[in-house]
């Protein structure tokens, strides 16, 4: 049985429509998502810290399923813990875009350990927000 692709996998992410993401691309060693402003602004009228860290998140989780995909279909991805800074208001639509920060490095289990740096980017181009995650690709049994 084939895999579902990452545009498929993404559309069953509840966060990923509720939030008005939308995806741009997964290469190799990078992931984009672009999130609009509206249906995430808070009562300041920027955007909603719950709706940053979400796309952060789902953005290095993308390329961490990718990473791990092209090791074979066989893991499930998990977020493992994660460092969000919060540097400048969001007051338009913004891209999160992520690449890998260090090598892939596989344990004794058979799981894959995955360091992403997402970066998320206003439409003037200044940086908004900085997110570390260290995910594990789970070897299916």
């Amino acid at each position: 049985m084939k895999s579902p692709s990452i545009t498929e996998t993404l559309n069953t992410i509840e966060p990923f429509s509720t939030l008005q993401m939308e995806y741009i691309e997964v290469t190799d060693g990078s992931a984009s998502i672009k999130m609009n402003l509206d249906g995430n602004r808070n009562d300041k009228n920027t955007m909603f810290a719950g709706s940053i860290y979400s796309v952060l998140v789902l953005t290095g989780w993308m390329l961490a399923k990718q990473i791990c995909d092209d090791h074979g279909p066989e893991y499930d991805v998990v977020i493992k813990d994660s460092k969000t800074s919060f540097l400048n208001p969001v007051r338009s639509s913004c891209i999160a875009k992520a690449k890998l920060r260090e090598g892939l490095a596989t344990k004794k289990s058979g799981n894959l350990s995955i360091n992403v740096f997402v970066e998320l980017i206003d439409e003037n181009e200044k940086s908004c927000a900085e997110f570390t995650g260290n995910y594990v690709g789970i070897k299916k049994s």
